[in-house]
């Protein structure tokens, strides 16, 4: 892993520990968001720190870069939240027009 890599990691995945962490102790409504964040940014933190343990989880996945498969994890952690949040919203809904009298129509 080149080392400019290995600096962004932490320094980005530090930076969105530090807001997710003073967000969180202000909004408790956020609860799996939060979450989330947090995961992510320790999964990148851990990353960055020994980067041995990218190389190899690369080597073992079939990348050629490392670099491609930190991009590939970011992607699919992203993913992996969006479909989480659509189906938030889809409960949501459902159960805003299941109080409905009519049934929603």
């Amino acid at each position: 892993m080149p080392e400019y890599l290995k600096y962004v990691l932490l320094f980005g995945s530090s930076v969105i520990l530090i807001i997710v962490l003073l967000r969180a102790s202000k909004s408790v409504n956020y609860v799996r968001g939060n979450l989330f964040w947090i995961v992510f940014s320790l999964v990148f933190l851990a990353l960055g720190s020994f980067p041995v343990l990218a190389e190899q989880l690369a080597y073992l996945l079939g990348f050629e870069k490392c670099e491609t498969f930190v991009f590939v994890l970011a992607a699919v952690m992203l993913a992996v939240w969006l479909v989480l949040l659509a189906v938030g919203i889809a409960r949501s809904k459902k159960s805003e027009n299941a109080k409905e009298p009519d049934g929603g129509k």
